[in-house]
């Protein structure tokens, strides 16, 4: 388990309200990254439905290429989006957090924060977090559109049955 260096923050002759203020606004970003990280699976999870709706219904050469092409490219965004907001801007997030509510005496003596998520976490199924299952999710959606490209380009390769 890989754990980010702690954020520098100064966080002296700041006020109790003014600690309150920054803590509130960290955790609104902190929810707002959340669902962007959500809305990128959410439109990779449409358009795989759309596209096996799509095949399913027609079977033209151009359909059955591009789009797989356009869910492997989708999903591997949304992958990069899941990586970059657990890696970057959850962890600040959390580690700025800690901090604040540590100066406010709010802190939880057990709270970790976040550790760095990557690739081969994937596959590591002892590891479990939202992060984690939204990037496996991504992960299964990328390898539909793999599959799918194969099939697609032996259907085109070969002619329709």
């Amino acid at each position: 388990m890989r754990v980010a260096p702690a954020p520098r923050i100064d966080l002296s002759g700041l006020s109790p309200e003014a600690l309150l203020k920054l803590l509130e606004l960290e955790w609104q970003d902190h929810i707002q990254t959340r669902i962007q990280t959500w809305k990128a699976l959410q439109m990779t999870g449409i358009l795989a439905v759309a596209l096996v709706g799509m095949q399913w219904k027609s079977s033209h050469p151009l359909l059955l290429v591009i789009g797989p092409v356009l869910l492997v490219a989708v999903a591997l965004f949304g992958i990069q989006i899941t990586l970059r907001h657990r890696n970057t801007v959850e962890v600040k997030k959390f580690g700025v957090i800690s901090k604040i509510e540590e100066k406010l005496g709010l802190g939880a003596s057990d709270f970790q924060v976040p550790f760095v998520v990557d690739w081969w976490d994937i596959l590591n199924f002892r590891l479990a977090n939202t992060s984690l299952f939204l990037l496996r999710m991504q992960f299964i959606l990328f390898a539909i559109g793999l599959i799918l490209l194969a099939l697609g380009l032996v259907t085109v390769i070969r002619g329709p049955a």
